[in-house]
């Protein structure tokens, strides 16, 4: 018949006596986080800050407006539509990409954006517009109420247009 342990046959090693001293240690720094975005949240002026963070960033002031570079088509009537991403970058339909590549060209000024227009025309020659017919591409920096754009109008306050290029025509097809 085998005897149960006692602290004669299994003395406690000093890492057990640490490791319980630590638990409760540990189990009230972890019920300490868990509440501090709750305390932080009550206070008169409360901030932000990772990794504690109780989100102010979608409560806090926001711009009134926001500025964007983009590529639009238009035919000879006006309309206009967004040129997709792929258009702008080559191949990718990753509107991020298109996006940076986007910021880099217009910064790298008037040289750089008309020959990614000329390039972006090509290949719009070649894509399918369901209906629409564009004739023109056109690299514009334009300017929008945050408000206003999420409340339904499209609409810029404004828009500066760097560079116009025409989308050459299809050969061999008749008007």
């Amino acid at each position: 018949m085998t005897t149960p342990p006692t602290s004669e046959t299994h003395p406690q090693s000093p890492v057990d006596e640490t490791a319980r001293r630590r638990v409760p240690v540990f189990a009230a720094l972890l019920v300490v986080a868990i509440l501090w975005p709750l305390i932080e949240f009550a206070t008169p002026i409360p901030e932000d800050s990772f990794p504690l963070s109780y989100f102010p960033m979608f409560s806090d002031h926001q711009r009134d407006t926001d500025t964007l570079n983009y590529v639009i088509a238009e035919d000879n009537k006006g309309h206009r539509a967004n040129v997709p991403p792929a258009l702008v970058t080559g191949g990718s339909n990753s509107m991020n990409l298109a996006r940076k590549q986007l910021n880099k060209i217009v910064d790298r000024g008037p040289d750089a954006m008309k020959k990614l227009c000329r390039k972006i025309a090509k290949r719009a020659r070649r894509a399918t517009w369901k209906g629409f017919r564009p004739t023109r591409i056109r690299v514009v920096t334009g300017e929008y109420s945050i408000r206003e754009y999420f409340a339904g109008n499209k609409e810029p306050l404004s828009e500066v247009t760097h560079v116009t290029c025409k989308i050459p025509r299809r050969r061999g097809r008749a008007k």
